[in-house]
Order: C-alpha cells, then sequence, then structure tokens
C-alpha cells in the first residue's frame, strides 16, 4: 500500500497522485503540487482505513485522447506535430467512435474508421490515425483500466494498399528556364532562394531557416539542422541533423549573397523569417511568368533527386542528401525514375565462354 505524488513528466508542472494498494496501481492527473499533495494525504487515510474505492470508472475513448495529446505530444512534441495529430483527431475520431466507452471498443470499431479515413484520404493518414488512437488506449492501459490493446494487428490484418505517388518532377530545360526567369524578375536573395531549392532538394521549412552560421564554404556544405513553419522554430522533419553539398554555383551565389547581407537570417523577409504561404504565393507567380503548368513547391525537392538519380548518382548519396530515415524510402519514392541500361545485359546468358 502506498500512495506518492510527482510530475509524470519532470518540470512539467503538472503532478499526479500514483496509488499502489492490493496488488494494483493507478495514477491520476491533478495539476498544482498543493493540490496533489492534499489528495494523496486523503487517499492514504482512506487506504489505512479501508474505505477507499479503488475501482476506476471507465471513460470514452476521447476522453483517454484528449490526455494523451495533451499531456504527452504537447508537452514532448512539436507544436506543429501537436497540431496535426489534434486536427486529425478532432476531424475523424472524435465523433466517429470517440464516444465509446473505452471497454466498450474492439479491434472492428478500429478497423471499420481506419478503413472510412483510407477510402477518404490516404493509408498515411489512416497510419497517423492508428497512433493517435493507439496514444489513447494506452492512457487507459496504463491507468488499468483496460488490459488489451484493441488495435493490435488491424493494420496488417487490413492489408491496406494505394497505387504509388505520381511524382511530376521538373525537367533539366524547365528547371534552367525557372531559375532564368527568376533570376531576371526577382532581387538577388529570392533568386538564391530557389537556386538553393533546387540545388540541395532541402524542404521548404528548412530553407527558411537556413542561418549563415550554417554554411561551411571551406567545407562547401550546408548543415540543415532546423525547421521554421508559422511562428515556429524547431528541428528537422526527421529530428536528425544532415549535411547537403553545395554546387559550384550555388556555393558562388550564397557568397556573393553573404557580401551582401546584414542579416542571420540567410533568406530574411525585413529581418525575419521569410513566411511559408508567401514563399508559395512568390513560387506560383513564378511558374506563371515562366509559363509552366503549377505544381507544389515540393516538386522542387522531387525534381532535385530525378535529376541527380538520372545522372547516375548513387541511390545511397541521395538518400543522405535528401535526409531519408533509409534507402528503402529512396528507393519506394524515385525507384522508377532509375535509367534501365541493363536490357542488353541480358546476352550475356547466349555466350558460351562464361
Amino acid at each position: 500500500m502506498g500512495v506518492s505524488v510527482r510530475e509524470k513528466i519532470k518540470g512539467s508542472g503538472v503532478w499526479w497522485v500514483f496509488v499502489r494498494h492490493k496488488g494494483k496501481r493507478w495514477s491520476k492527473k491533478i495539476g498544482p503540487k498543493p493540490l496533489a499533495k492534499k489528495l494523496s494525504e486523503q487517499i492514504q487515510a482512506k487506504l489505512i482505513l479501508g474505505e477507499y474505492n479503488d475501482q476506476k470508472k471507465a471513460e470514452p475513448l476521447n476522453y483517454y485522447i484528449q490526455e494523451w495529446l495533451n499531456e504527452y505530444i504537447l508537452i514532448l512534441r512539436h507544436q506543429s506535430t501537436y497540431e496535426r495529430y489534434n486536427g486529425l483527431y478532432l476531424k475523424y475520431i472524435k465523433a466517429n467512435i470517440g464516444q465509446k466507452i473505452i471497454t466498450d471498443l474492439t479491434s472492428a470499431d478500429v478497423k471499420k474508421l481506419l478503413l472510412q479515413i483510407f477510402r477518404q484520404k490516404s493509408k498515411k493518414t489512416a497510419e497517423l490515425s492508428l497512433t493517435i488512437l493507439r496514444g489513447g488506449i494506452q492512457q487507459a492501459i496504463d491507468a488499468q483500466v483496460i488490459k488489451h490493446d484493441p488495435t493490435t494487428g488491424v493494420l496488417k490484418a487490413l492489408r491496406l494498399t494505394e497505387p504509388a505517388k505520381n511524382i511530376n518532377p521538373f525537367t533539366k530545360s524547365e528547371t534552367a528556364h525557372i531559375l532564368s526567369i527568376a533570376q531576371k524578375i526577382y532581387p538577388f536573395k529570392k533568386y538564391c532562394f530557389f537556386l538553393c531549392a533546387f540545388r540541395t532538394g532541402m524542404r521548404l521549412g528548412e530553407l527558411i531557416a537556413l542561418e549563415w552560421r550554417d554554411l561551411s564554404f571551406n567545407g562547401r556544405y550546408i548543415k540543415v539542422q532546423r525547421s521554421y513553419r508559422r511562428t515556429l522554430r524547431e528541428s528537422t522533419k526527421t529530428g536528425k541533423i544532415r549535411y547537403v553539398d553545395m554546387s559550384e554555383q550555388l556555393y558562388t551565389a550564397l557568397k556573393q549573397l553573404q557580401q551582401e547581407s546584414q542579416d542571420e537570417i540567410i533568406f530574411s523577409h525585413n529581418s525575419t523569417y521569410w513566411a511559408q504561404n508567401s514563399v508559395r504565393n512568390t513560387w506560383r507567380q513564378l511558374l506563371k511568368k515562366a509559363e509552366i503548368d503549377y505544381r507544389k513547391f515540393h516538386a522542387i525537392r522531387h525534381t532535385y533527386a530525378t535529376l541527380l538519380i538520372q545522372a547516375n548518382v548513387s541511390l545511397g548519396y541521395i538518400k543522405n542528401q535528401l535526409g531519408h530515415h533509409s534507402i528503402r524510402i529512396t528507393v519506394d519514392t524515385y525507384g522508377h525514375w532509375i535509367p534501365d541500361d541493363n536490357r542488353a545485359s541480358i546476352n550475356v546468358l547466349d555466350k558460351t565462354d562464361l
């Protein structure tokens, strides 16, 4: 038997009461430390007198998901991750199965919801929704309200498959034309921004967050270690630092830009970070001026990868430059762009002197 008070996440300022009684353990979020201590003393007294009923009431799934989002994701993950998870929860889970009491939730409920999300949106959205469901369910397991996870094995059982993404990169000539137009109609800094995008394949937020201290002109590389979205600076999408090589053309342009710059932020706008929506609007205008059909800004990243592949650059190098977790992602995304130069090789089987 025992009652204790502590923070689940040290330094969060959110205090919990932890109870061990008759071989069972459970915890309850309270908030301020004085209130948690007061409640723990009350529980301790009731345990001693044998008056405490530790049978916990099962709450709806929504209760546990909201607890998980606010106590873990909001504190431990990026703000953008919290916003994304919370948005998916509100859109797909809350009204569908969120009102179900956690003890009544079944694998069939989860499968039905994931299939609905998959048909409406995509496999990735279904997988992210499952992550959110599992987070809430784990909260209930930790609180010993339920013993088993009804989401176990559901994704494998559903075997969700979807066609490969339709990647539509720019050709080498289109790339040269876009950069030529950018150089003509925009100030040098904006031209350098688009040149850097095409020559590094960096994500939009990573480009915006670049500072001069991230560049090594001696080593001729860029240290990609943060991203910028809305009003927040965060680590990269993968959470890892990577080093991207500078081409001769990019090296020369950035060297010149540095001599003209007075800001720490390389592609600053009025000494602040360039807003993503503003960049997208400029990008749309640039394609219109170049008389090229609109494609999302992310198509520049695809262009970077496919042009390197067509130049017979190794997939391992491309994987490292893009910052993919594994080469499997690179192959799955861009494998069909690998030039097929091996057709004539089949004739070696006809030779008799092997």
